[in-house]
């Protein structure tokens, strides 16, 4: 489902995870980014209606971030090539699998 590949996506990202309190199981602020001030429904959670199957699934990607490090790498990527290899340590490609030009950039 949608909810799973999410946050398949972020935790298979670089850098540092972003959680807000509940994500884990399913929570939702419906669309509101900044929730601070609320002290309503969009910020409470909701504990007896969590997703349990959803949190386990978050636990599992959590693991397998652990188990494999280069999943949490946390260097600045380039395009160079890294550590001796002639493989750019990222390519960023276009819809049609083609390297991205400026005016690709541009046109983002």
């Amino acid at each position: 489902n949608g909810r799973r590949a999410l946050l398949a996506t972020l935790f298979a990202s670089h850098g540092t995870i972003m959680l807000t309190a509940g994500d884990e199981f399913g929570r939702t602020q419906q669309g509101n980014n900044n929730a601070y001030a609320q002290d309503n429904a969009i910020t409470w959670l909701d504990w007896a209606g969590r997703d349990q199957a959803l949190e386990q699934y978050t636990a599992s990607l959590a693991a397998l971030r652990r188990a494999f490090p280069v999943l949490a790498n946390t260097h600045f990527l380039t395009g160079a090539p890294a550590d001796g290899s002639e493989i750019a340590d990222v390519a960023w490609l276009t819809e049609t699998g083609m390297p991205l030009g400026d005016t690709d950039w541009n046109d983002a």
